[in-house]
Formats: structure tokens, C-alpha cells, sequence
């Protein structure tokens, strides 16, 4: 399953991902809104 993660904090980000990627999710990042719109 593939998540797409809008934050702003790179450190809270990383940290997001570790867990989700840990659990077998596929995760994008975006660290701004106009860059999750581009991305979803």
C-alpha cells in the first residue's frame, strides 16, 4: 500500500517513514502542501 505524507519537519518525517516502512508500507514524502498536491 502505497501512503503519501505531507510534513513539514524533515526530522518528524524520517521518523514517520522509518515506522510505516518497517510495517511494509511504500511511502512518499512531501514537505510542503503544493508539493503533496503534485505528488497525489
Amino acid at each position: 500500500m502505497k501512503i503519501l505524507l505531507v510534513e513539514d519537519e524533515p526530522k518528524l518525517a524520517s521518523f514517520i517513514k522509518k515506522g510505516l516502512t518497517s510495517e511494509g508500507y511504500d511511502l512518499l514524502i512531501a514537505y510542503d502542501g503544493q508539493m503533496g498536491l503534485s505528488l497525489a
